[in-house]
């Protein structure tokens, strides 16, 4: 039986490294961390019936496929892999709750000092969402309706953020 897309649905898994099946060395360029992430993405398509296909990258370095309207992005921590796929843009965001955010950075960025690790993870899921990476980062000002969008799942051990360009979206987790 093979499971299908809802329309304004955005499906996400999150999975912990230690439980991955899927252990292999370094090759080439690639790093072991994307291999994790590209097999987490192709389990999730192969989960709907969808078939995987190349993944190309935009200018500014979005993943996408080229030949079907399904979306999708993944990111990765030091233990947990998060992918999201939708028949809409997608943005995803995961950090460990241990993690140390530059002084540098939470200055620039006028971070709140209580918040700053989740509005760090935000940022970076409503940017990968929107393409345009870091480049529209610093400025406090291209989040302003950030909360409309998105969901933010947290629990002791990480932060994951996800984002749609679809109006009204709903989230749900698949166990894969």
């Amino acid at each position: 039986m093979t499971n299908t897309l809802n329309d304004n649905t955005v499906y996400y898994t999150i999975i912990n490294k230690k439980k991955l099946k899927f252990k292999v060395t370094m090759i080439l360029n690639e790093r072991l961390e994307t291999l994790q992430a590209k097999y987490v993405l192709s389990c999730m398509l192969k989960h709907f019936g969808i078939k995987e296909e190349p993944i190309y990258k935009s200018k500014s370095g979005k993943p996408y496929f080229k030949k079907q309207n399904i979306f999708f992005n993944y990111s990765h921590s030091n233990n947990y892999i998060a992918c999201a796929i939708s028949n809409y843009e997608v943005g995803i965001d995961i950090e460990e709750t241990d993690r140390v955010i530059n002084s540098v950075m939470i200055k620039i960025c006028n971070f709140n000092q209580d918040t700053e690790l989740e509005e760090l993870v935000r940022r970076e899921a409503y940017c990968k969402l929107s393409g345009n990476g870091i480049a529209m980062f610093f400025d406090k000002n291209n989040f302003k309706d950030i909360d409309a969008s998105g969901i933010t799942i947290s629990n002791d051990e990480y932060i994951c953020s996800i984002f749609s360009d679809c109006f009204n979206p709903s989230f749900q987790s698949i166990d894969i």
